[in-house]
Parts: C-alpha cells; sequence; structure tokens
C-alpha cells in the first residue's frame, strides 16, 4: 500500500496502530458500533459506512487507524481535518478514539494521541480538538494529562441535506 503523507504506524510493546483503508470498512464499522453504542450515539449503519468509505480513500480528509494489541485489533481512531482561524489555520479534530473495555488500562489512548501528534507535526496542523462526554471523567483526566484543556464553551450541531435550506 502507497503511503500518503502523515499515515504513520507506530509499534511499541503490545500496542500498534496502522493505517487503515477500504480494506478494513467492515472491521472498522464494527468498532465504530461499539464506540457508539458506548457513548450513546445513534448508529446509522449505512450513512456510518458511506462516510467512512469516503474517508478512507481521501486522505484530504483525514487519517483513520486500527489499533492493535499484538496482532489483535482492538480499537481504532478518526482524525479530520479542519481550518481555523482562532487556531492559525489548519487545525485537526479527533472525532473517534476507541479502545475495547478489556484492552484499556494499558496506555494505549496516551500512545494513540501521541502519534496522532506526529502525525499532525508531520502535515503542518497547528492545533488538535476533541469532544469528550461530560460524564467520561476517566478520558477527561487522560486528555488533561496530555495536555487538552477544556473551553467554556457548548459545542452545538446541525444536520444539513446537501442542496437544501
Amino acid at each position: 500500500m502507497k503511503r500518503t503523507p502523515g499515515q504513520t504506524t507506530r509499534r511499541a510493546v503490545g500496542f500498534a496502530a496502522d493505517p487503515a483503508d477500504v480494506s478494513d470498512l467492515d472491521a472498522l464499522l464494527e468498532f465504530v458500533k461499539a464506540y457508539y453504542d458506548f457513548d450513546g450515539i445513534p448508529y446509522r449503519s449505512e450513512r456510518i459506512r458511506i462516510a467512512l468509505d469516503i474517508l478512507l480513500r481521501d486522505p484530504s480528509l483525514g487519517r483513520v487507524w486500527i489499533i492493535r494489541f499484538g496482532r489483535k485489533a482492538v480499537g481504532h481512531a478518526i482524525l479530520t481535518f479542519g481550518y481555523d482561524l482562532e487556531f492559525n489555520g489548519r487545525q485537526a479534530t479527533i472525532t473517534e478514539l476507541f479502545i475495547a473495555p478489556a484492552y484499556r488500562s494499558r496506555r494505549m489512548g496516551s500512545k494513540m494521541i501521541k502519534l496522532i501528534e506526529e502525525t499532525c507535526r508531520q502535515l503542518g496542523i497547528g492545533a488538535l480538538e476533541l469532544q469528550v462526554e461530560r460524564d467520561n471523567v476517566r478520558a477527561q483526566s487522560l486528555y488533561r494529562k496530555l495536555g487538552f484543556r477544556a473551553h467554556d464553551r457548548i459545542p452545538m450541531s446541525k444536520m444539513l441535506r446537501a442542496g437544501k435550506s
């Protein structure tokens, strides 16, 4: 597989993160479903399949990794790209970071975020964002230890239909 800039693979004792491609779509969808179930996010399988397929085929949109413990796939991470004047231009958002419950507390989340930071630096991205559920204090603690800071804002979103006002 030809590497796209910023498609970093990292291996450490027990931990690996491999760039995903379209051949990984079905495995990724299982992790996305588990993540959505964990966070109570509605899972719309066909919409998610289409969106993930587009992301996997277009590196200008972001990066996707499969997280492994040894050779076993145990999670995934999704990074998407944006542009924000507040952050002096290019920024990226960790939209998903999921590790199966049986494989948590092994520093894989920390290692994955460090790999994502390294990827962002390689791509000239100056800021990294993420969102975390208010009641997920364990993840909030990890993100704070890694240097993330909460903003006094309320994330708001609106679903749009193409071509409709």
